[in-house]
């Protein structure tokens, strides 16, 4: 048990140096109590000074807490002092991640698999596949409810034998004393990490976005002022949109989804177009029986680029096609014996990419690596293919 555990307000106290030892950093200090939380369960270590030294970093290691700093101390009653905003959020947050895990787990039963707590923002992953916006939408309205009624938050020490007569969502065996974190009338949690007194104090919890980790969902969600101030940006860009488009705000949904199916009409018409210039691009080019083609060619859909390629491969002519907005190159090689030396040719540049049976591409680090490769590729072709232009 920490100094810290106990007083999770404390934003300064004075404290006696223990131990000191050397890092790499400076110099690494004990002391017989700290207010600076180590990290752990998700939670990112705190900041702050010491006799108005930074603290460049704090660990635990066996049970002792190490402050680390550049310069050595020379003090009896030694002043540590967190960054309090910074912390205060920590608490908000990590008390909101415990409040939503809660609530996933008992309306739809899914398990929090992994958390973490960042700078500004919380991420759960929950044993399901997917969720839905309806789902979270649900989750969060059951949170505001439960910080409305500002449950008190408990934090107590006990030995695992009792803890695990508790419905703690989940048991870990730390050791013979666990700290257990209680929403009242909701949640039972092992965690060493900061929470504050009663969940009127997370303010808001708003869920920004999801993706999918390991087969399972995860959410991503900001509390207190950064979820006010995630809604403040959401709330400027709709009302940006909605002037630029110069509508009435009830019709910008009605809007926006005649705009996205506009757009994949126009993306169908384009991939048509596209498709019948790249037939008449090799149609010319085969008629013309010029040994080597050398285009620059931009097209939406990449896949009409490499079509080109296949289909002039097929019809065993070279090529060296290249997108400068995708700093691509695509290249048709009939003879096998030529693709080792366009890898050879290829090693000055830094690129990634491959290909086998004649058909390879190319991205290169910038325009000019592109430029000069592409050259070089050119050149590289030439010697082999005698009579060719561009």
């Amino acid at each position: 048990m920490h100094y810290f555990h106990e007083n999770p307000y404390e934003k300064s106290i004075t404290a006696r140096i223990l131990e000191e030892r050397k890092a790499s950093e400076g110099h690494a200090y004990v002391f017989d109590r700290t207010v600076f939380y180590p990290g752990g369960g998700g939670q990112l270590p705190d900041k702050g000074s010491i006799q108005g030294q930074e603290v460049l970093r704090v660990y635990e290691e066996d049970g002792k807490i190490y402050h680390v700093l550049q310069h050595p101390l020379n003090c009896e009653n030694c002043i540590m002092e967190i960054d309090w905003e910074r912390r205060y959020l920590f608490m908000r947050m990590h008390t909101g991640q415990h409040l939503l895990s809660a609530i996933f787990e008992r309306e739809f039963g899914w398990k929090t698999l992994s958390s973490t707590i960042q700078e500004n923002y919380v991420s759960i992953e929950l044993s399901t596949p997917k969720i839905t916006w309806e789902e979270i939408s649900r989750a969060e309205t059951e949170a505001y409810r439960i910080i409305q009624e500002n449950r008190e938050v408990k934090t107590y020490w006990l030995s695992a034998e009792e803890a695990k007569k508790l419905p703690l969502r989940k048991f870990v065996d730390v050791g013979e004393e666990v700290r257990i974190v209680e929403i009242k009338g909701l949640d039972f949690s092992l965690c060493k990490g900061t929470h504050v007194k009663g969940t009127g104090e997370i303010g808001l919890i708003a869920v920004y976005t999801t993706e999918k980790v390991r087969g399972n969902a995860r959410i991503y969600f900001k509390a207190s002022e950064e979820a006010l101030n995630q809604f403040q940006s959401w709330r400027n860009k709709i009302k940006k949109t909605i002037s630029n488009l110069a509508i009435e705000e009830e019709l910008f949904s009605e809007r926006l989804t005649q705009i996205v199916e506009e757009k994949k009409m126009l993306s169908r018409k384009l991939k048509k177009l596209e498709k019948e210039i790249a037939e008449e691009m090799v149609r010319k080019f085969v008629e013309a029986d010029t040994p080597v083609l050398i285009d620059e060619v931009e097209f939406e859909d990449e896949k009409t680029i490499r079509s080109i390629v296949s289909s002039l491969l097929r019809k065993n002519k070279f090529a060296i096609i290249h997108s400068p907005s995708r700093r691509k190159v695509y290249l048709s090689i009939p003879d096998p014996s030529l693709e080792n030396r366009v890898m050879e040719v290829l090693e000055k540049f830094p690129h990634r990419g491959g290909g086998k049976n004649g058909v390879l591409e190319f991205m290169f680090q910038d325009q000019k690596n592109l430029k000069e490769a592409k050259n070089a590729l050119q050149s590289c072709i030439f010697s082999k293919v005698k009579g060719g232009r561009a």
